[in-house]
C-alpha cells in the first residue's frame, strides 16, 4: 500500500516550470561542485538566451551528469526527465521535485511522463531528457530509447545537446565513492526544426 501512495503522489503532480530554487541550486554546484571536478564547458553554439521550447539531450554515463549540464545554462532553465525509480530514494526525491523534475519509467511507454513533457513544451520551456535511459555502466554509449525520434518529429522545435567528456571517471554508477577529476562539456545544437521536419523518427535516433 506503502508503494501505491508513493506512486499516486508522484503522478498527480502537474511539472511546472522550474523556479528560483533552481537558480540557487545551480549557483552552489557552480561554486562548490565544479572545483573538485575542474568542470569546464565551451559553446560551439551559445543558446542560452534562446527563447520558446526546446529538447536538451546529453550522453549518460555519470551520477552528476545533471549538475554538469544544467549550471552552465543559467539563467536557461530545463525540465530535466529522470528514472522513476529515483523518486523512491528519500535523499533525491526531495531534490528532484523542488527541481520540477519529470519521472519516466525506463524502458517502457509512460504516458504520465509524455504528457507532461508536452505540457512544459507547450508553455515555452525546455525540457531535457538523457536519451540513453539510464547511466552507462561501462562508460560507453548506449542505444537511444525507442520513440524519442517520434517525440522530437512530433513537438517539432529545436534540439540542442551537450558532450560530456570525464564525468565517467569522477562518479561513476557502479560506485558511489566519488573522485577528483576533470570533466569537459561541450554544447551545440543538433536539430533545427527544419531537419526534424524532412527526417524520420528512425534518422533522429540514428
Amino acid at each position: 500500500m506503502e508503494k501505491t501512495s508513493v506512486e499516486r503522489s508522484i503522478h498527480a503532480r502537474k511539472i511546472s516550470h522550474p523556479n528560483w530554487i533552481y537558480d540557487t541550486l545551480g549557483l552552489v554546484w557552480k561554486l562548490f561542485v565544479y572545483p573538485k571536478y575542474h568542470v569546464h564547458y565551451t559553446f560551439k553554439k551559445d543558446f542560452r538566451k534562446v527563447e520558446g521550447p526546446f529538447f536538451f539531450i546529453s550522453n549518460h554515463a555519470s551520477r552528476l551528469d545533471y549538475i554538469f549540464v544544467g549550471a552552465p545554462l543559467l539563467p536557461l532553465k530545463m525540465n530535466f526527465v529522470a528514472g522513476y525509480n529515483e523518486f523512491h530514494r528519500s535523499h533525491l526525491s526531495l531534490v528532484f521535485n523542488l527541481l520540477r523534475v519529470i519521472p519516466k519509467k525506463n524502458f517502457t511507454p509512460d504516458l504520465y511522463t509524455v504528457k507532461e513533457i508536452s505540457r512544459v513544451i507547450k508553455s515555452g520551456h525546455g525540457v531535457c531528457i538523457f536519451p540513453e535511459g539510464m547511466s552507462s555502466i561501462s562508460g560507453a554509449n548506449q542505444p537511444v530509447a525507442l520513440g524519442t525520434g517520434k517525440l522530437f518529429k512530433h513537438h517539432k522545435v529545436p534540439v540542442y545537446y551537450s558532450v560530456i567528456r570525464g564525468g565517467y571517471l569522477t562518479s561513476p554508477e557502479y560506485s558511489r565513492r566519488d573522485r577528483a577529476g576533470y570533466v569537459e562539456v561541450e554544447y551545440d545544437q543538433l536539430f533545427t526544426v527544419e531537419d526534424l521536419e524532412r527526417m524520420t523518427p528512425a534518422e533522429i535516433e540514428s
